[in-house]
């Protein structure tokens, strides 16, 4: 799916300028004076994908043209050009990758590969944030945010929805205008989203993966809690007892040191909660932290940050960091101090947000994003299969699949785990020469 024998050009594109980089791709100078039909010049990797009227089921992407933006910020506008009208998730916002690549990600070892696609007319088709690692492994492919990215899908262009047919050649133009890489590695990818097709969720080789959850939010309240009255009225008994221990209060944090007050919060007590059941620490680095409070207060053009906590008497007990963009409050982390857990303050602040969107007239969907917590389905009436590709792309990467594969074998096999041993120190030694 993801592989040519050597020299072999994918038919589905062909050069602009005679400065080839690779096969069937091209790289415009800045002195190069051709113009693209778009009427912008280009000093990126690009390509241009086949005319033949025969070569796409979508006419839109006959001629079109592809381009890599080797940097956040030099996609920055066309970015956000494309993300104002297109179909998207909020973490494909520039404000969500940006903050994420100036921070948690500042530090990785990754070279940003911003895919641009315009029609031949200049329309843009689609806009796609990835990223190469490079590790001890070879050269991944994947997308931009990493581990607190959940959703990942291109931003699609309004009215632009390629088949699967157009998905797999688009995809084989997009890695042959790529630096080289060892392994493509796409997660987290939602088949559908809002009704959108995601193209790259269902190239060959996609499986599902793990799953998100989300509840569509009824018109009123009462008619949320119609679905387990048990359930709401445990609730209401514990929100009873709560209130005993003092005035008890469910808010938006509105200010700046609120929001960054209540930020550090959820992030301190979710990386206790993981110390204490003995989970490996996903919020402990510091330029995690700086991530969500950078966000907590940077205005969206679209939507944006949501931190909402339940306060008793003075204390903040409980918080969501939550966002809301096209119709959606997505619950992005989740926490609660330890000394309060006997009031079930979690499932209160969960039930008061819920509460909360129910009565904005802009959410019309509880998202509960990716994982498999067992309080989910308290809360959730669907779920959102997430897909992934995971396949090599050179013979290192073939490799080390391989590697991978016996890996989990190995474990019940002596013999077969010294091979895997002996076979894992050579490929490094191989990594290193490179």
């Amino acid at each position: 799916m993801l592989q040519r024998p050597p020299g072999e050009q994918n038919p589905s594109f062909m050069q602009i300028s005679g400065h080839t980089a690779k096969a069937g791709a091209a790289l415009i100078p800045d002195a190069d004076d051709r113009d693209l039909k778009n009427g912008r010049r280009s000093a990126f990797p690009a390509v241009q994908l086949a005319r033949a009227p025969d070569a796409w089921s979508d006419p839109a992407l006959a001629g079109a043209v592809v381009t890599v933006f080797p940097s956040v910020d030099a996609a920055e506008s066309v970015w956000r050009d494309t993300a104002a009208t297109g179909a998207c998730t909020v973490f494909q916002c520039f404000e969500w990758l940006a903050t994420w690549r100036r921070t948690a990600g500042a530090s990785e070892p990754l070279s940003d590969q911003i895919v641009h696609v315009s029609s031949e007319a200049g329309q843009t088709l689609m806009l796609l944030p990835l990223a190469i690692r490079r590790n001890a492994y070879g050269r991944s492919l994947e997308f931009l945010g990493g581990d607190l990215t959940d959703y990942n899908m291109p931003i699609l262009g309004a009215g632009f929805s390629p088949g699967p047919r157009d998905a797999e050649r688009l995809w084989a133009a997009i890695l042959d205008v790529m630096p080289p890489v060892d392994f493509v590695r796409l997660r987290r990818m939602p088949l559908v989203f809002d009704g959108i097709a995601n193209p790259f969720a269902g190239l060959a080789g996609s499986r599902h993966a793990i799953d998100a959850y989300g509840a569509n939010l009824p018109p009123t309240f009462k008619d949320f809690t119609t679905r387990s009255p048990s359930f709401f009225n445990k609730n209401s008994q514990r929100r009873r007892r709560l209130a005993k221990e003092g005035a008890v209060r469910f808010a938006i944090a509105q200010d700046p040191a609120e929001r960054a007050a209540l930020t550090r919060f959820v992030i301190e007590q979710k990386s206790q909660w993981q110390r204490d059941t003995g989970q490996m620490e996903t919020f402990a680095a510091p330029e995690r932290l700086t991530f969500y409070t950078t966000l907590a207060g940077l205005p969206f053009e679209e939507g944006g940050v949501v931190p909402v906590g339940l306060w008793v008497g003075s204390e903040l007990v409980a918080g969501i960091w939550g966002t809301v963009f096209r119709g959606r409050f997505a619950v992005i982390v989740a926490a609660y101090h330890q000394d309060w857990a006997k009031f079930s303050v979690a499932r209160l602040l969960m039930e008061s947000a819920v509460e909360m969107c129910i009565a904005r007239d802009d959410v019309e969907i509880f998202d509960l994003t990716v994982g498999d917590e067992g309080y989910k389905t308290d809360w959730s009436d669907h779920s959102l299969p997430l897909h992934e590709v995971i396949a090599p792309h050179s013979l290192r990467g073939r490799m080390f699949m391989a590697y991978w594969h016996l890996r989990g074998r190995a474990k019940t096999v002596p013999w077969l785990r010294d091979a895997v041993r002996s076979g894992m120190r050579l490929a490094q030694r191989v990594s290193k020469r490179d």
